[in-house]
């Protein structure tokens, strides 16, 4: 079971539950349990055969957590795929690994979740479909993150999306759940099945990192990752490692290209000529 939400904890669950099922031909008497309907749209992308996805709601999921803390977890026939799962949960001490020895986020995983299983993160089931937007020369901003802290502020993607509209682009803001887009851009939403279709290689790809950037990592598009330049975990500063010290998509493996950037409104000028050069080599 993956309880927490965030869209990049269920895709690296459900490659998991994928790597198990094709490595033992077939799981059975088992499901996989997710947190929502955005969790399970996520797990779906990776077309699991054997292994029934579950979608849960909010209250279902955590109340089976809190089941297993109170009854311990040799008495529950549940395996929770996160690191702060059951007894860590008391203390929070495997985030407080992150960022000592270069541990990352993909070793929080791998070592201590999935029983040091190496495996290669399959691709998602990408939908085929018409292209939803016709500009043969575009950039989609994706400014909304909601496991890492605060991002930069409007006036930056503002500035963004201008600079590449005088650059030629046609610029789109992935808008979820009614978010306003960034001024100057047109608002597009796409479901997860249908992303291979905008982010093709005439695509630069801008986003503050988030579950979408791990989405969107195997893509052809132009990728380029924003960061706090804060340490992890956010919530009250004792991290050891740097947000990008953790959640780098180059360190995790499941990509080589991305331009990653610690962000920081000092210095907001010199980010923005860095990414102008960055397009500009496209």
């Amino acid at each position: 079971m993956q309880y927490y939400q965030g869209t990049g904890d269920v895709y690296l669950s459900a490659a998991y539950i994928k790597h198990c099922e094709q490595r033992h031909n077939k799981i059975e008497n088992a499901v996989f349990a997710v947190n929502g309907s955005n969790a399970y749209k996520v797990a779906s992308l990776l077309e699991i055969q054997n292994v029934p996805i579950i979608k849960l709601t909010e209250k279902e999921a955590y109340s089976l957590v809190h089941l297993t803390r109170f009854v311990g977890e040799t008495n529950v026939d549940i395996e929770y795929l996160h690191y702060m799962s059951d007894y860590p949960m008391y203390t929070c001490f495997l985030i407080r690994l992150a960022g000592l020895h270069d541990i990352g986020f993909m070793d929080l995983y791998r070592d201590f979740v999935f029983g040091g299983e190496v495996f290669d993160l399959p691709t998602p089931q990408w939908e085929s479909c018409e292209r939803f937007v016709d500009s043969e020369k575009k950039a989609l901003l994706a400014p909304a993150a909601n496991s890492i802290a605060e991002g930069p502020a409007d006036s930056f993607w503002c500035r963004l999306a201008g600079e590449l509209k005088r650059l030629g682009y046609e610029v789109y803001t992935n808008a979820v759940d009614g978010e306003e887009p960034v001024e100057g851009t047109k608002s597009v939403f796409i479901p997860y099945k249908k992303l291979a279709s905008l982010l093709d290689k005439n695509t630069i790809f801008i986003g503050y990192r988030s579950g979408l950037c791990d989405l969107a990592a195997s893509l052809e598009c132009k990728k380029i990752i924003i960061y706090p330049n804060s340490s992890w975990p956010l919530h009250d500063g004792l991290g050891i490692g740097s947000t990008l010290d953790i959640f780098s998509l180059n360190k995790m493996g499941i990509c080589e290209d991305a331009m990653e950037i610690e962000y920081c409104a000092a210095d907001e000028g010199d980010i923005l000529d860095g990414i102008l050069r960055e397009i500009a080599d496209c």
